[in-house]
């Protein structure tokens, strides 16, 4: 009976033994694997944060783009402006001189058409009453 009962504690201290290294392994895997999932969302964690910078930076960047587009607009406007006022004096001037010029041959050439328009008048009283006329110094 002593080596049946021993035999019988061995087979079931060898059972303990096997049960216990089964939890053991077990205990590790779920270990092992509660590791990979925490990992595994460490770095989707991680992605997601990234991501969210670099969306976070392209919309600085583009903040940034639009505002030196419109800097550089206001520039342009601004040197266009005042290009034009530089210009306007210049401009003003040069259209003063083509009007006067313009009014100047008007004024010749209305000069010649009654200078014309006098010498083909011969008598020298008609002549006279047709320039006071032109002056205007009688009523019609």
């Amino acid at each position: 009976e002593t080596k049946q009962a021993q035999a019988a504690h061995m087979v079931q201290t060898a059972r303990q033994r096997h049960a216990a290294a089964s939890q053991k392994v077990d205990r590790e895997t779920k270990q092992a694997q509660a590791l990979e999932l925490m990992q595994t969302a460490q770095r989707k964690q991680t992605a997601a944060r990234q991501q969210e910078i670099r969306e976070s930076q392209q919309a600085q960047a583009a903040t940034l783009m639009r505002q030196a587009q419109t800097q550089q607009q206001a520039a342009i406007q601004k040197e266009i402006r005042e290009s034009q006022q530089a210009q306007a004096p210049a401009l003003v001037t040069e259209l003063a001189q083509q009007q006067e010029a313009q009014l100047a041959q008007q004024a010749a050439q209305r000069q010649q058409a009654l200078t014309d328009k006098y010498a083909a008048i011969d008598c020298v009283g008609e002549r006279a009453y047709e320039i006071l006329k032109d002056l205007g110094s009688f009523d019609n």
